[in-house]
């Protein structure tokens, strides 16, 4: 029995699609949204081999919390990952931040918490596998955020998301 080798543009989008097809529906089922930053990415970049897919959320608590996910044709797997933020003064929806540049709400370790989800080149036939895997862990993103928030504290944040500090308002 012969394997039919998968290009790796070929194994970028079938990633992509999982990510599309079955991961986006379970975020937008726990709230999550396209991000309204007018510099967010969602979808293919600049560079044809990498996809980047910015999400968020608004809680009652007036938390801001981002899931980011990145495929790269160059990696072997779906990387998601998780922030949270507190802006201030509150907002009362995800889109009153539609004019604001996301890149300050991109502070890595602030979070430290990444899911990979991994493809071995030989095997992309288990997209299946991949796909079970990667909509098992995104079921769970509520255990992810509880696990960060054990860790973490949000910072808070003007709109434009400089860190807000109340002894320097302004």
């Amino acid at each position: 029995m012969t394997h039919k080798r998968f290009s790796e543009k070929e194994i970028l989008k079938i990633r992509n699609d999982i990510f599309i097809q079955d991961v986006v529906p379970i975020l937008e089922k726990n709230g999550f949204v396209k991000s309204p930053f007018k510099t967010a990415c969602f979808g293919r970049t600049s560079n044809n081999n990498i996809f980047i897919y910015e999400m968020c959320r608004l809680r009652k608590d007036s938390r801001l919390e981002f899931v980011i996910t990145k495929i790269s044709r160059y990696d072997r797997y779906i990387k998601i990952y998780i922030n949270a933020f507190k802006p201030y003064p509150p907002i009362k929806s995800v889109y009153s931040l539609k004019d604001y540049d996301s890149t300050n709400y991109e502070i890595l370790p602030n979070s430290g918490r990444e899911k990979k989800f991994h493809t071995d080149k030989g095997r992309i036939k288990r997209t299946t596998e991949l796909k079970n895997r990667a909509t098992a862990k995104v079921n769970k993103i509520e255990s992810f955020f509880d696990k960060w928030y054990s860790k973490y504290c949000p910072y808070v944040t003007k709109w434009n998301g400089d860190l807000y500090d109340k002894n320097r308002q302004g």
